[in-house]
């Protein structure tokens, strides 16, 4: 099609040996040579990703050429311009380096938080942290990401479950996506796509930060089961908070605001039987949420976990959740208020009725009182008792209609001379 139109496609680039000499020998492809079938293709850079074709993997290579100075040197203190640059230089769409890149994402807001200016120097602390940063850059060349999750993820046979780890620290929170992979060769890993935020300038509290996690894990687990066309069998979130578990085991109406809109979110998103619990040390999630990595952190970053590759049944549980965390939980009013009973007295065309009536409804309410308590009370029956209270209630009832001074002498004022209840106020 492009021939017809005299559009000749160059720059062609493989990982076989075969397609590369058969692209050498129409002219289509130079710069590529073979010693013994031996290839010694250079890295490639696609969409801005470096790509080794003789391993098929995804590389990083760090080059900044647009600083105006070597900021790696020891005698230069970098600004905070200079290490905004630095992390917006490092191109990670999918975020597979976001163990390494999250720390300087703390970094840049710590930062900000010191309130230097743009081209100011660092201060000595925040110096130091950055020295522990670029100590951790020669890491990125370790990085080896496999292009292919497998040649045989298309096949009926094969069983693909995506598991998704979320965490959260006092600096940030993160969550990763891996696929296990269950073919006829065995069981492997592959880490997907990862997703880092720091914490907000406001102080948050750590179970609405795991909150937070989960709430970007299950965003991410959906995005990548939606772009990949193949059939994803099971699907699995891991987090070691328990208090967020047993919050998505509730009524999201039960809790504030801020957790309740999250709580909706994931339950929309996922169930319930999708959530597992996690031990911290086993939560690959952790090595993105803290300030220093060694090149054994990162490496385990990449193959993910070690119990994926285990059989289901030995992979970690937790039945006991333990108590529901009540901090988050929308408090409860009643509000009440004693007010006097008013009775309709021209509805009974009789005293004894009236009394009667009144004596009946005080049984009723000392039933209700009963049942609330936990005692029977269906043998209980109108008593003489029962019509004396009545009595007295409705003189009580009438005195404080008729006297206008009842609510000024019962708020401890002191009423008129010519008022009935003056003598009862001496007294």
């Amino acid at each position: 099609m492009h021939e017809q139109g005299s559009f000749h496609m160059r720059s062609w680039t493989s990982n076989a040996p075969e397609v590369l000499a058969t692209l050498n020998e129409n002219g289509e492809q130079t710069g590529k040579s073979f010693d013994n079938n031996i290839d010694t293709l250079p890295i490639e850079k696609i969409l801005g990703r470096y790509w080794d074709p003789k391993s098929d993997c995804f590389k990083y290579v760090l080059k900044f050429v647009r600083l105006r100075r070597n900021v790696f040197a020891d005698e230069i203190v970098p600004t905070k311009r200079e290490v905004l640059q630095i992390l917006m230089s490092i191109f990670d769409p999918l975020g597979l380096a976001a163990c390494l890149t999250s720390y300087l994402k703390i970094l840049i807001q710590d930062i900000w938080r010191s309130g230097i200016d743009w081209d100011q120097p660092l201060v000595p602390d925040l110096m130091g942290k950055w020295l522990a940063w670029v100590a951790c850059m020669p890491i990125f060349a370790n990085i080896s990401v496999p292009r292919c999750y497998s040649p045989y993820i298309t096949e009926s046979s094969c069983d693909v479950q995506i598991h998704t780890f979320v965490d959260a620290s006092e600096f940030a929170y993160a969550a990763v996506s891996y696929f296990r992979i269950k073919d006829k060769y065995g069981v492997s890993t592959r880490i997907v796509a990862a997703k880092t935020k720091v914490a907000p300038m406001r102080p948050m509290s750590i179970p609405r930060m795991e909150l937070q996690a989960a709430v970007i894990g299950t965003r991410l687990m959906n995005t990548i089961c939606k772009v990949h066309t193949f059939d994803i069998k099971k699907r699995f979130i891991w987090s070691d908070s328990k208090t967020v578990l047993k919050w998505l085991r509730g009524d999201p109406r039960q809790f504030q605001q801020f957790v309740m809109f999250r709580i909706a979110e994931i339950q929309k998103a996922s169930t319930v039987e999708e959530w597992r619990w996690v031990p911290t040390k086993l939560n690959i999630a952790d090595s993105a949420t803290k300030t220093k990595q060694s090149p054994e952190y990162v490496q385990r970053w990449v193959e993910g976990p070690e119990f994926l590759l285990q059989d289901e049944d030995k992979w970690p549980t937790e039945v006991d959740l333990g108590p529901m965390e009540t901090s988050e939980t929308r408090a409860k009013f009643l509000y009440h208020r004693e007010t006097q009973p008013c009775f309709n007295y021209e509805y009974f065309s009789s005293w004894i009725k009236l009394y009667r009536a009144v004596a009946n409804w005080l049984l009723y309410i000392g039933k209700l009182k009963a049942c609330c308590g936990g005692f029977n009370a269906t043998n209980v029956i109108l008593t003489v008792q029962h019509i004396e209270r009545a009595k007295l209630l409705i003189y009580k009832s009438v005195q404080q209609e008729l006297l206008e001074d009842w609510s000024t002498l019962k708020m401890g004022r002191i009423v008129e001379r010519n008022s009935p209840l003056y003598r009862l106020q001496n007294n």
